[in-house]
């Protein structure tokens, strides 16, 4: 009994030594967080961490390392100390740790003794065995189709309004009959104009989908892609609508309906697609607008970029260094909404203007049907805004053509 005694004493002890060994490594684990705060703060400050503060900080990990060690070697000891049970060891423990194997050439050998029952099936990630609980990586988020590129609004003037209408007053027919005068005293010419008051109404381009409260609150990777996705789906609408938009009902008038039809009487025997759309640019000067723009369907711009000639060499593009997409000096401007085999160019920035009267908002509400008892909400996406094409000359739109 007193033998029995003397070891729970001494396991004893050295439970005491293990306790009060962790309690030093929580300790300097207190003061390693306060240094690391330190340094935030100094690099919030200064934009770096003074020279005493990351020494302390060196020497506090290496503080830590030496007493995680020391109280791994207290639980060792007491852990192999006399009297104290230990678990039995699996075969593939047993086997790791014969390490007289390393060097072992060929035959036969025993690399452990295991003493226990050996009747238990393999353990495999099949749904009978250990699959219920070899759980899958979870990637974050959620992965969603790409955004298509959005270009139409950033060719436009963009103008803030607070009313529902945009009424505007466009000359209609100018005669200039400046000449000189006959002679002293003789009428002067006198010239005419004629306007035409236009109003463009502000339209609502809108969408909403149906979620559960549950979901919103438990996901809010969910929350951001469910903003984000009916935000690109309304701006994806708003380029169709500013660029094919019909007029009609409550579509908006767009930019290609508004334009000025392409000129097929300047056309020459022989013209190419590149040389058609030369020609729609000086249509524009003609019209005294300055292009500032062409656009085209991807697939069209695509065609043109692979232009060569007799030598294969690349007429409109460089596949090593790509710049930025000209033809005629004049920017490039890909657009999926655009028709395929149609352009549109012209003077953007004084053609026409985008009014916002109220930008993209995203609301959600239960306030649908039986939504507020289904425990579900109703999340809606909207925009109203209007188009004004003060000048349909300064814009020129047809179908490009191989050759005329």
């Amino acid at each position: 009994m007193s033998e029995l005694k003397a070891v729970q004493e001494a396991i004893e002890a050295k439970a005491k030594e293990v306790q009060t060994a962790v309690a030093a490594v929580q300790k300097q684990h207190d003061a390693l967080d306060e240094t690391v705060k330190t340094i935030g703060e100094e690099k919030g400050l200064l934009g770096k961490e003074l020279e005493g503060t990351k020494k302390a900080f060196q020497d506090q990990v290496v503080k830590v390392s030496e007493l995680e060690n020391t109280v791994e070697d207290l639980v060792e000891k007491m852990t192999n100390a006399p009297g104290v049970a230990r678990p039995a060891q699996t075969i593939g423990q047993l086997a790791s740790s014969n390490m007289e194997g390393k060097s072992y050439q060929g035959g036969h050998m025993m690399l452990a003794n295991f003493e226990g029952s050996l009747h238990t099936k393999s353990i495999t990630s099949g749904g009978a065995s250990a699959g219920a609980a070899v759980e899958p990586y979870v990637v974050p988020g959620i992965t969603a189709e790409p955004d298509r590129p959005l270009t139409v609004r950033e060719l436009l003037v963009t103008l803030t309004i607070a009313t529902n209408s945009v009424e505007w007053v466009r000359e209609l027919v100018y005669t200039n009959s400046a000449a000189p005068q006959a002679g002293e005293g003789a009428a002067k010419a006198e010239s005419d104009i004629t306007f035409e008051k236009q109003n463009s109404p502000v339209q609502t381009l809108a969408h909403w989908i149906a979620a559960s409260r549950q979901v919103l609150s438990d996901s809010r990777s969910l929350q951001s892609f469910i903003d984000r996705r009916l935000v690109t789906g309304l701006k994806e609408v708003e380029e169709d609508q500013l660029l094919l938009g019909s007029g009609a009902g409550n579509n908006i008038n767009g930019l290609v309906p508004q334009a000025t039809s392409y000129n097929a009487g300047l056309n020459q025997s022989g013209d190419t697609k590149v040389d058609q759309l030369r020609r729609a640019i000086m249509q524009v000067s003609l019209n005294k607008h300055m292009t500032t723009a062409i656009v085209l369907n991807p697939e069209d711009w695509c065609d043109l970029e692979l232009t060569k000639d007799g030598n294969n060499a690349y007429l409109f593009s460089n596949p090593v260094n790509p710049g930025e997409p000209r033809l005629w000096g004049k920017r490039v401007v890909e657009g999926l909404a655009m028709t395929s085999g149609d352009f549109l160019l012209g003077d953007f920035g004084n053609a026409a203007t985008l009014w916002d009267r109220e930008m993209a908002t995203v609301r959600v509400a239960e306030q649908h049907a039986n939504f507020f008892v289904e425990n579900m909400v109703a999340i809606l996406c909207e925009e109203r805004l209007a188009l004004t094409v003060e000048h349909p000359l300064g814009l020129v739109t047809g179908t490009l053509t191989a050759t005329v």
